[in-house]
């Protein structure tokens, strides 16, 4: 609009509230990795001792697996962009605003 000053408004607190639920995501789907990794392990013996459905399960799992991962690997990143972010606004720093443009 005409006239408005570009000033950019940031509710810090919302912010951190945001990026701490993006912090306990990646931290669950980290631990969804770690009981998928056992899962397929317990499965991977079940097939060396002769049930060979245990390997197809092995094989579902782990395709899942990075999938879960890279969710955990995103969820981490916002959350670091999104502190970064309220640190700059708190320091004044313009440029670190423009991970967002």
């Amino acid at each position: 609009m005409p006239g408005m000053a570009n000033e950019v408004y940031m509710n810090t607190e919302r912010v951190l509230e945001m990026a701490k639920s993006f912090q306990n995501m990646s931290n669950v789907l980290e631990g969804v990795n770690r009981a998928l990794e056992i899962a397929m392990d317990v499965l991977n013996t079940t097939a060396f001792i002769g049930l060979v459905g245990g390997a197809v399960w092995s094989r579902y799992i782990g395709m899942i697996k990075p999938v879960v991962q890279r969710m955990a690997d995103y969820c981490a990143e916002i959350d670091r962009d999104l502190r970064s972010a309220v640190t700059a606004y708190m320091n004044e720093d313009a440029q670190g605003a423009t991970r967002f443009y």
